[in-house]
């Protein structure tokens, strides 16, 4: 296992038990054979990767006072959901979970995700070097390829895809690229600036998954989820900026504020006569004509 494995199991293991003694952390470390290989965590190492944790993921390891000498996360919001941390933390927890389970692989069952395969490595390494990378797309729909020249700002990981979003040197503009349709992909020498102003987080948070549009307007969209539905909206929000409005013993009234882009529709869709929208009026209007098309397939 390697170093950034055992760093993200400690942080794992001391946010999991909230207060834990270095003694208490060691004898875990130990007993987890996957991470540790059989050797001790001595103090001056634990020490070590403290302050390793600190510079890389920003998460400050401090022992509480009163003499009881446990350690704890002094700063939590570091760990906040939806940010890389958390889900680096979740990534690898499950890996050491995993890698110390292998004796019942055959019941744990996961999804493949193709596209990690498909220059994500490259393109993260591009990423941490600004440089403009260059590759051949063909669309889903499209007979032919073309070449690309782009500047890659930040990926994002979608239903099970990863996607690029970069300046496009030939059309002048941000693009979205699927990594599972690009081939010839190459990291050039040529170096770029990331605007000052760029932040991907907020790129994306008036949009529900990877389809940007400036000409869809940003509004609040009213929708009621029937029972069961209502508590898998619940527990995983559709959008960050869900919240319940009504709760009932039947159904829930939600809203989120966003921009109703295919994707949004497509989702709302998949929950079938579940979910309804409830306004605005243009927004139901076009929900029902996305199920009228649906249903004149089956006519």
């Amino acid at each position: 296992m390697n170093k950034i494995q055992k760093l993200i199991w400690v942080i794992d293991t001391i946010n999991r038990h909230t207060k834990i003694s270095l003694e208490q952390l060691k004898e875990k470390y130990l007993q987890s054979e996957n991470v540790s290989g059989g050797n001790q965590l001595d103090r001056q190492t634990f020490y070590r990767w403290r302050e390793e944790i600190a510079n890389m993921f920003g998460i400050e390891i401090e022992c509480e006072r009163g003499g009881q000498n446990r350690y704890h996360i002094a700063n939590p919001e570091a760990l906040e959901k939806g940010n890389l941390t958390q889900w680096l933390l979740n990534t690898y927890s499950t890996i050491n979970s995993l890698g110390d389970s292998l004796k019942i692989k055959n019941r744990i069952l996961t999804e493949p995700i193709p596209s990690s395969e498909a220059h994500l490595n490259n393109l993260i390494e591009a990423m941490k070097e600004d440089r403009v990378v260059s590759f051949t797309y063909q669309k889903f729909w499209d007979t032919e390829g073309y070449t690309c020249t782009v500047r890659p700002y930040c990926v994002k990981l979608f239903l099970q895809r990863w996607y690029l979003l970069g300046y496009s040197e030939e059309r002048k503009a941000l693009r979205t690229y699927g990594l599972d349709r690009m081939s010839d992909f190459a990291t050039l020498d040529k170096k770029f600036e990331l605007p000052d102003d760029f932040d991907a987080e907020s790129y994306f948070s008036t949009f529900y998954g990877i389809e940007t549009r400036d000409d869809i307007k940003c509004e609040a969209i009213t929708f009621i989820a029937q029972s069961p539905h209502n508590h898998y909206l619940r527990s995983l929000p559709l959008h960050a900026t869900q919240t319940e409005i009504f709760s009932g013993d039947d159904y829930s009234k939600f809203q989120v504020r966003l921009r109703p882009n295919y994707e949004f529709y497509w989702k709302l869709l998949s929950m079938g006569d579940f979910v309804e929208i409830l306004s605005p009026d243009n927004v139901r209007k076009e929900m029902i004509g996305f199920i009228k098309r649906v249903a004149n397939r089956y006519e």
